[in-house]
């Protein structure tokens, strides 16, 4: 996956010599890929990842239903100028989040732009994770809950039994959004395994 390069690349730009990776959602396929090719990301952590893995976990419907819609965007700017209109319904909109709103909005905040997340996300969404799962030999911290309903959290635990150095925390409650909030007790996960990647994150 080339987005695994761009990772590698930006670290170039800011003259960074090796990094942790830290990921959410889809982000963590382009942080597998990057970390397949190149002993730079010295450790990982994935919260909420959606991985695909040619049907060894199960998927939400919401993730279905994106890749579904993603694949079709991607196809063209007139399907992609379609699914815009559908996207500024009001009932739509109204449903979201309003502090994070404008974080979720913005890949459909124009045809173009949904075009082109259409391209990019579709590509993370339709990518095997199981050959970069196989090949990252670094610690991974891999984060979930039973209360996800965006990413299903059985494709954590299954991506942690791939992973040579993988550790899995099933947290009882949060989702997408909740690490948006990057509350006290998920920033102290986070701190823990990037302080010692390889010792197990406390509770």
């Amino acid at each position: 996956m080339t987005q695994g390069q761009d990772l590698l690349d930006v670290l170039d730009g800011f003259g960074v010599a090796e990094a942790h990776a830290l990921a959410l959602c889809g982000g963590a396929a382009i942080a597998l890929a990057a970390a397949s090719v190149s002993p730079r990301v010295t450790s990982l952590s994935l919260w909420h990842g959606d991985f695909e893995l040619a049907g060894e976990a199960p998927k939400t419907q919401h993730q279905k239903d994106i890749q579904a819609m993603l694949t079709m965007v991607g196809r063209g700017r007139e399907r992609a100028a379609a699914m815009h209109r559908l996207m500024r319904r009001p009932t739509t909109l109204d449903a979201l989040r309003p502090d994070v709103a404008h974080h979720l909005v913005h890949p459909y905040a124009s045809p173009e732009l949904l075009y082109r997340y259409g391209l990019l996300n579709g590509s993370i969404m339709t990518t095997d994770c199981r050959p970069l799962l196989a090949s990252v030999d670094r610690p991974t911290l891999l984060v979930t809950s039973p209360q996800d309903t965006t990413a299903h959290p059985e494709g954590s635990v299954r991506a942690a039994q791939l992973l040579p150095y993988g550790t899995l925390r099933l947290l009882p409650h949060g989702d997408h959004l909740t690490a948006f909030d990057a509350g006290p007790h998920l920033v102290r996960i986070a701190e823990e395994f990037i302080r010692d990647p390889y010792q197990r994150v406390g509770t």
